[in-house]
């Protein structure tokens, strides 16, 4: 019952409250306080860090994929391991509390390596 409670409360933290007429440019786990993330991970475990960190792997995707089709640089996202990324964007929120997740995301973003290969996937060829 505890951790459906935990569940059900990250599930509301993560979906925030605003009004329906507001324009958002940015949703989701990312977008909360680097102290709300470090509440929500004290409360909820590993389970709600890679709730989060998986908000942030779009995240790097859809900006791996932008550079993609403006020709430019991508980052290759395994580059470093996954539970290092994770750790950058602890440091982060730690040092920052006030900032918002997503500002760390940046900083590990551009910490990753070159990419030498386009995105895989299915490319309908």
């Amino acid at each position: 019952m505890k951790k459906l409670l935990q569940t059900l409360y990250l599930a509301v933290a993560l979906i925030g409250v605003t009004p329906a007429h507001a324009d958002m440019v940015a949703m989701g786990a990312g977008t909360v306080s680097c102290r709300q993330y470090q509440s929500d991970v004290k409360a909820g475990g590993y389970a709600t860090a890679t709730t989060y960190f998986a908000w942030a792997q779009g995240f790097m995707t859809a900006t791996n994929l932008v550079r993609l089709t403006n020709g430019k640089t991508t980052k290759d996202l395994n580059s470093i391991d996954l539970p290092e990324q994770m750790r950058e964007l602890d440091d982060y929120c730690v040092a920052h509390p006030n900032k918002n997740y997503s500002e760390g995301i940046p900083s590990v973003f551009n910490s990753l390596d070159d990419s030498t290969d386009a995105p895989s996937g299915d490319n309908d060829e």
